[in-house]
């Protein structure tokens, strides 16, 4: 849902000073968020996303260290860049942090790098014979505990 309908419809419902005043901060920063967008170059706007607006200073939240350090490098052009905006005409700092992708469960998933490896019968029937020559019980367990994933998957 856009943050701009969830703000007119917030607005028609509460009066509370307090939730007026996170509204209103709410409506800048989507108002803040595609000049953000337009002024970074074009290989930094996928993984930068503006994070917040506060005594004069853009927070940027950026996707890894790599895309960090060149956002810093675009620092000084953004800041003349973004100036020019009317919204953004006290602009002073520009500051960002690494915030990196939130995993979850469907992308796990569906990354082929974690999908669960399948352990053929033969092979389980391998692991049982070398856990059963072992003398070590800690090796044991963990040979004959893989063995197992063989015949819960297959």
């Amino acid at each position: 849902m856009p943050v701009k309908h969830i703000v007119q419809t917030a607005t028609a419902t509460q009066q509370d000073p307090l939730w007026q005043q996170l509204l209103n901060h709410a409506t800048q920063l989507a108002t803040l968020a595609p000049l953000v967008q337009a002024a970074l170059p074009a290989e930094l706007r996928p993984h930068c996303q503006l994070a917040n607006w506060r005594q004069n200073c853009l927070i940027l939240t950026v996707d890894n260290p790599v895309w960090a350090n060149r956002l810093h490098y675009q620092i000084p052009t953004l800041l003349k860049q973004l100036k020019t905006e009317p919204a953004l005409y006290n602009l002073s700092r520009l500051e960002y942090y690494v915030k990196p992708a939130e995993f979850t469960t469907k992308n796990i998933r569906s990354n082929p790098a974690h999908q669960q490896h399948r352990l053929s019968s033969h092979s389980a029937e391998l692991l049982r014979d070398s856990a059963e020559a072992i003398n070590d019980p800690g090796l044991r367990q963990a040979l004959l505990k893989l063995a197992q994933r063989s015949r819960q998957i297959n």
